[in-house]
Formats: C-alpha cells, sequence, structure tokens
C-alpha cells in the first residue's frame, strides 16, 4: 500500500479499502473461566471495522489465555500461523485491537513490522490505519511497542514485590496448596498456614482415613525410594485418595508438581525462582524435621537423575509397557526381554504374557474398534457444548448456505460464470478449513485422523493409552496362554462402549 497522509480510515473514500484481505488478530492473556469473551469481543470489533470500509475477513486468528509479554511460557500458535499468511502473501491489513495484543516483546514487533512493510502489509488498530512503509507511522507505532514491554516489566516487578512483601509479613499468595491448611480468625482476618494433619475419611471406596500432609511426605517419601510415580498414582487411586482437586483420578504430572513444590519447606517461588525470603512464623512447612527435609533433596536427586530420565524412551521400544496391568495387583507390567520370545511381565510377578501375542492382539483391537462407523461418529461428535466448536460449525454452515446462494445466482446469470468459480472456490476453501478446524477440536491430537500410526511406537503408545485400558488375567491353574486364549481384557476408555 502506498503512503498517505490521512491515516483515520473515516476521511478515505470506501473505494480505497473495498475488497481489501483482513486478518483479525485477538488474544487475550488471561482467561480462566474459558469463556473467551475478550477475544470474541476484539473479533466483533474488528469484522464491525471491515464491514464499514468494505474490507473481507479473510482469517482469524484467536490465542486465547496466553501471555505475548518476555515472561510467557507458552508458544502463541495463531500467531506464528499470521506471520506465515503474511509470509505467503495471504492477506493486505492485519487488524489489531490494540498493539499490545499483538505483543509485548520489541524483537517479536520488530521482526513482525518489518515482514509487514517488506510485504506490503498495512495495520489497523482499532479504526487508524497504519502504512508501515511511512516513517511518521513507524515512529507512532515504535513509542506504543516500547510502552507495551515497559508495562509488561513493570507488571512483573510490581507482581514480584507484592509476592515478596506479603511473604515478609507472613501472608499466604494464591490457593491453598495440597498438604496445607490456613487458619482465620472470626473475622476473617488471616492467623497462619500449617500442615493439613486433620484425618478425614476418603469419599471414595475403600473410604480410607487420610490426611493431605501425610500423604504429601509420603509421595516425597516413595520418591525418594525410587518407587515410579505411575505406580504412586495407581496405589492412591487404589486407595481413594482424593486428589488435589478432590478427584479420584491421580495424574502423574500432579505427583510432579508436588514432589518439585518448595513451598513444602516452606519457601516461597515466583516465576520458578525462590524467592530469598525467611519462612514467616506463622507459616510452618509439610516438611519441617531434618530427616523430612533431607527426603526432600533425595526425591530431587532421583526426579532429575539421568538415568530416570533415559527411561521413557527405552520404555518406547515395547507397545504396552507400564500400559497394560496385573489383574491380580493392579500394577502395570514391564517388560522382561532376556526371555524369548519377550514377554510383559508384573513386577511382583504375579503374571506374564509373550509380548508379540500381547501386542497383535491389541493393534487388532484398536483396529477393528476405530473403524466401527458409531464410534467414529461418537468421537466426531465429541465436545458438542464446547463454544469454539460450536463457532466453527455454525461459520461452516453459513459458509455453505453463502455458496448455495452464489450458485443460483450464478445459475440465473446474475453472476458471470469466471466470477461464480472464483467465488466458489474460495468459499468451499473456506468450508473445508472451518470443517478441519471442527474434527481437530473434537478429536484427541493423538487420534486425528482415526487411525493409529502403528509404525511410530512412541505415537501408536500414546493413541493404546487415551483409547483403551488393557488388563491381563491369570489363565488358570495348569493352563497355557495361547495365542486363541490370551486371558486379556480390554476396556474403552472412549467411545460409546467406554464405561
Amino acid at each position: 500500500m502506498g503512503k498517505r497522509d490521512k491515516r483515520d480510515v473515516r476521511r478515505w473514500s470506501a473505494s480505497e479499502l473495498v475488497g481489501m484481505r483482513v486478518g483479525i488478530y485477538a488474544r487475550a492473556s488471561d482467561d480462566a473461566e474459558d469463556t473467551e469473551t475478550s477475544v470474541d469481543a476484539q473479533n466483533g470489533r474488528g469484522k464491525k471495522w471491515a464491514d464499514s470500509v468494505g474490507a473481507e475477513v479473510v482469517a482469524r486468528y484467536c490465542d486465547n489465555d496466553l501471555s505475548a509479554s518476555r515472561y510467557a511460557t507458552k508458544e502463541r500458535p495463531d500467531f506464528n500461523r499470521l506471520i506465515k499468511d503474511v509470509e505467503a502473501g495471504h492477506l493486505d491489513i492485519v487488524w489489531f485491537w490494540t498493539l499490545s495484543r499483538a505483543q509485548r516483546k520489541m524483537a517479536v514487533y520488530a521482526h513482525f513490522r518489518d515482514l509487514c512493510a517488506e510485504r506490503g502489509v498495512a495495520w489497523v488498530i482499532k479504526r487508524r490505519l497504519y502504512d508501515l512503509n511511512d516513517s511518521a507511522d513507524r515512529r507512532v507505532l515504535n513509542s506504543e511497542a516500547g510502552n507495551a514491554e515497559a508495562l509488561s516489566d513493570e507488571i512483573s516487578e510490581n507482581v514480584k514485590l507484592g509476592l515478596e512483601l506479603a511473604a515478609s509479613r507472613g501472608r499466604p499468595h494464591g490457593p491453598v496448596i495440597f498438604g496445607y491448611r490456613r487458619e482465620y480468625d472470626n473475622r476473617r482476618r488471616y492467623v497462619g498456614q500449617f500442615p493439613d494433619d486433620e484425618n478425614q475419611r476418603s469419599p471414595f471406596p475403600p473410604h480410607e482415613e487420610y490426611n493431605s500432609a501425610a500423604i504429601v511426605r509420603e509421595i516425597f517419601r516413595r520418591l525418594a525410594d525410587s518407587d515410579p510415580k505411575h505406580a504412586i498414582k495407581r496405589d492412591l487411586e487404589r486407595r481413594g485418595i482424593p486428589n488435589p482437586s478432590g478427584g479420584k483420578v491421580w495424574h502423574v504430572p500432579t505427583i510432579t508438581g508436588i514432589a518439585k513444590n518448595p513451598a513444602y519447606l516452606g519457601k516461597r517461588v515466583y516465576r520458578g525462582e525462590i524467592l530469598d525470603i525467611p519462612t514467616p512464623d506463622n507459616w510452618i512447612p509439610v516438611l519441617r524435621t531434618e530427616a523430612e527435609v533431607a527426603t526432600f533433596y533425595a526425591a530431587q536427586t532421583v526426579l532429575n537423575s539421568p538415568e530416570r530420565k533415559n527411561m521413557k524412551p527405552t520404555r518406547a521400544k515395547h507397545l504396552v509397557s507400564f500400559i497394560a496391568e496385573c489383574d491380580r495387583c493392579d500394577r502395570t507390567m514391564g517388560t522382561d526381554t532376556s526371555k524369548n520370545p519377550s514377554r510383559y511381565i508384573c513386577r511382583d510377578r504375579h503374571l506374564n504374557i509373550i509380548e508379540a501375542d500381547l501386542d497383535r492382539y491389541v493393534r487388532t483391537y484398536v483396529d477393528a474398534y476405530l473403524a466401527r462407523e458409531d464410534v467414529r461418529q461418537f468421537i466426531l461428535a465429541g465436545k458438542s457444548d464446547d463454544p469454539r466448536l460450536l463457532r466453527l460449525r455454525a461459520e461452516a454452515e453459513r459458509l455453505r448456505n453463502q455458496l448455495e446462494e452464489y450458485r443460483q445466482l450464478a445459475e440465473s446469470g446474475q453472476i458471470d460464470p469466471p466470477d461464480y468459480a472464483r467465488i466458489s472456490q474460495k468459499l468451499k476453501a473456506n468450508i473445508s478449513e472451518k470443517e478441519r478446524e471442527a474434527e481437530e477440536a473434537t478429536v484427541p491430537p493423538i487420534l486425528r485422523g482415526l487411525r493409529v500410526e502403528w509404525d511410530d511406537i512412541a505415537k501408536a503408545r500414546q493413541a493404546v493409552a487415551a483409547l483403551v485400558s488393557i488388563r491381563v488375567l491369570p489363565c488358570g491353574r495348569g493352563k497355557a496362554r495361547t495365542p486363541e486364549n490370551l486371558g486379556v481384557k480390554i476396556t474403552p476408555k472412549l467411545g460409546p462402549d467406554a464405561p
């Protein structure tokens, strides 16, 4: 786009922007309720602007609940997609609600600014259009980008200072950590934070009595003894111990998060950094004795040992090792390659089964299950109340209706055949894209395409673990397992047959 003296789009003639291809970028850094209200509002404003000048919105990019500051730890997938579309020449204008929605890092801003200038792509912020090849516009944007980065730094420093001040006064930060309880006086003023050593009965069978502080100490003790995290997970579930959220199912990352949290030593952490602040008198650590502190650091040594980190690739050589379970003890089964043929074997040596026989049985079952039409429809129809999925399906339907309207206009001679061919091709591509995004929103990533890549053992293991549970049963005293009678029970976790 050439240089122009007037950049308030309200002063532009409509013909100058009619037909321009607009990409709307919307971002919200905090959407704890997953409402996406903020990004929806930004999309609406961008669409309203495009309609007012006769431009065409050809793409929307939404990074919801993602930060753009230099402290961010997550990628912004749609911002990366926006960059690729600009590089490919698919856009004429990029619309933002504010420049800080796009970035809070000068390096990112400068790279994207120069890319758009090179491709002749203009920016619109709210209603003002900026020509990136115009020095005056660049000066304005450079100033705004610098302010956005400075504000991000200031916010970070203020938060850290607030944490330090709260810690120095003995005040807690954030929700109560599993294993702790907080006490307040009769006026709801904070008194202190203490280990939650009060026994209570589990709401889940077998209704064992427990207290969360003791569970935390148990996790550290078992990890220090090199007990596998999967074994800890299954044991806690077998005993009916509620997880930190109150549910029955424990996850390995939850156990890892507990094991790596210095808060159990009475230390406060901010963005992965342990603050150099003494533990206040009214904060009694869960791990406070000399032996308990030693156990904490022993657990860190085990978790960070190279030998432990190297176990995962080794396990990935076998399809269902540490996925299949022994029906006698509920523990997962490892692989004994010293046998010929190699076998999956319970770690307590209750049961074993030939590896090739079980692998073949699992592959046959999973392939047949995914080939069933009712299973495919069930998976594809999943998350029917997901707001993003509903929007994608509604958008695809709207585009199909629009395509039908153009077809009727072409049949009546109101649109020339070449124009109809061009419009229909574009609409069909957009419909296919919306349908693809809708399918991706419903199907777990590892099951995209509703098939398992058996040649990629790592992906195959993930798919099997997501789709089914496998239990190896006793075959009976004096009886041998045969390929026809393996004594294996497979239960779907996903689909119409799932419990």
